[in-house]
């Protein structure tokens, strides 16, 4: 994608190349960037398929997003920072007091998107990246969407590690395409058949 100079932050001033125009293949057609260029390439990104409801069809849009654009994002984090950690907390506090004893969370990285004034009226947000909260257990094993996330200096996927350093059987799989972008999850996408533990717990 190639910015047009009037911002750097700004996604909506990004223009893309359409498939019709391959970038050049010969291993020389670039030079390194200089401070001050506005030049981002970036390879296999993923797309969004939102709905363009002037025409009734999915439209594709690349997901890329660079780190500065999220943190520049001031309504994103207050939407996480307060927000969603208000919700998150009620739903912890009335699950605890339900189940009338101390209850054990395993917090995982998410970040929303969504707009703080439709939010605060009651409507939801989606997972900006795969919504880890939205997993399958399958057996010893437990099914979350690959993240697609940010990177730390040695390649890293950060939240995929943190994930593996509090849930030791996760395993991750690429929900993007199926469900992700069009608003779903592992979860969404599955179906196991569950052996029911004997006695009948659910009876007096």
């Amino acid at each position: 994608m190639i910015s047009d100079g009037s911002s750097e932050l700004d996604v909506n001033n990004y223009g893309y190349y359409a498939i019709e125009h391959p970038a050049p293949s010969q291993p020389t057609w670039f030079t390194n960037p200089r401070p001050g260029d506005r030049y981002v390439l970036v390879e296999d990104t993923k797309f969004w398929a939102p709905l363009d409801r002037t025409s009734d069809r999915r439209v594709q849009h690349p997901a890329f997003v660079t780190l500065e654009e999220v943190l520049a994002d001031r309504d994103l984090v207050e939407l996480n920072n307060t927000d969603i950690y208000n919700v998150i907390n009620s739903i912890k506090g009335r699950i605890t007091d339900g189940a009338g004893a101390e209850v054990s969370f395993i917090p995982v990285p998410t970040i929303y998107l969504g707009n703080r004034t439709d939010f605060a009226t009651g409507r939801s947000c989606v997972a900006f990246s795969p919504g880890p909260a939205n997993f399958q257990p399958i057996g010893p094993n437990i099914y979350f969407p690959r993240q697609f996330g940010p990177r730390d200096s040695s390649g890293m996927e950060i939240f995929e590690a943190m994930i593996r350093s509090r849930v030791p059987s996760a395993l991750f799989t690429d929900d993007w395409d199926l469900y992700h972008r069009l608003l779903g999850e592992v979860h969404c996408g599955t179906s196991v058949k569950r052996q029911f533990p004997l006695p009948n717990w659910w009876r007096p």
